[in-house]
């Protein structure tokens, strides 16, 4: 469905999604035990907060990214980097993921089945086993949560057996930004007494 994207896709990234064992190493002891979910807030946190969003984008780094083990190294990545860092530390706790290559909302939607990397201008993450989408650049939006810009975008998304689909990312409703919090409170009679 993705006319083929998907196997250019898979070499686009090949060997990137590698942090090696002492990256591995690394990333479970900065999990402090965490598991399951938790584990995966804190894998999104090491993303978002150890590697700062900085692109350096020339020759093939254009649309190839680093290995996860060079931009962790280096503490900085473009967004493809922080996707495949992402990928990569998921592995380490046993979480499936998938890169997606992204056409933000502001280019607006696809209208060709041509296969072009150049349609897309933004690379985040899917994790297949909860249906999330995870975008690594985002700084302050946590796991679970995407910014205004990738809702609502066409998406590419590349498994690493190197097959792709094409999908549009669902929009948050606004339910799901409602913070409604209910107290009931109670307070003790009044103290009466006089003072001096």
């Amino acid at each position: 469905e993705g006319g083929g994207l998907g196997d250019g896709g898979e070499g686009w990234r090949g060997d990137r999604l590698t942090g090696g064992p002492a990256r591995a190493k690394e990333c479970r002891d900065g999990l402090n035990g965490a598991t399951g979910d938790k584990a995966m807030v804190a894998v999104h946190r090491r993303t978002t907060h150890r590697v700062h969003y900085i692109g350096i984008e020339f020759g093939v780094h254009g649309y190839q990214p680093f290995s996860a083990a060079e931009s962790y190294r280096r503490g900085f990545g473009d967004c493809k980097d922080k996707a495949t860092l992402f990928c990569t530390l998921a592995e380490t706790v046993g979480e499936t993921s998938d890169i997606v290559l992204t056409r933000t909302r502001d280019l607006g939607n696809l209208s060709t089945k041509l296969a072009s990397l150049s349609l897309f201008n933004h690379a985040i993450a899917y994790l297949p086993r909860s249906k999330t989408f995870v975008d690594g650049t985002a700084d302050y939006v946590g796991l679970g949560e995407l910014p205004v810009d990738d809702q609502g975008a066409d998406v590419l998304l590349v498994s690493r057996d190197g097959t792709s689909v094409r999908r549009t990312i669902p929009e948050t409703a606004a339910a799901d930004n409602v913070d409604d919090q209910r107290l009931e409170l109670s307070f003790p009679a009044a103290v009466r007494g006089d003072t001096d």
